[in-house]
């Protein structure tokens, strides 16, 4: 966030993160609602999450995030374009390591 590390945990089931993410974005046209991530080893809490503001802005949040991010504002552009930087940094080292295309699972 603004070149800035937001949260860092090397125990994050990024796979898991990229299929949850991407079904969330797909269904973005239809209904309008925040993103919760929960993984199946960290039960306790939302891991990651895009909250909307009612202005339409969203903030991001995390259980393991690096500094509070409530008072700055992303627009849905601006998570649309990280998320898919994200996508395909996890889709270019899942091929690399594994020889495994996983955007056909998608």
């Amino acid at each position: 966030m603004n070149k800035k590390l937001f949260f860092k945990e090397e125990g994050l089931l990024l796979v898991e993160l990229y299929f949850s993410l991407k079904t969330w974005l797909s269904s973005k046209n239809k209904i309008i609602e925040d993103f919760r991530y929960e993984s199946m080893d960290f039960e306790e809490e939302h891991i990651l999450e895009f909250i909307e503001r009612k202005d339409r802005t969203w903030y991001i949040h995390s259980e393991w995030q690096l500094f509070s991010a409530e008072n700055q504002s992303l627009s849905f552009i601006e998570i649309e374009q990280a998320a898919n930087s994200f996508f395909l940094s996890i889709e270019e080292e899942i091929e690399k390591i594994f020889n495994l295309n996983i955007r056909r699972l998608t």
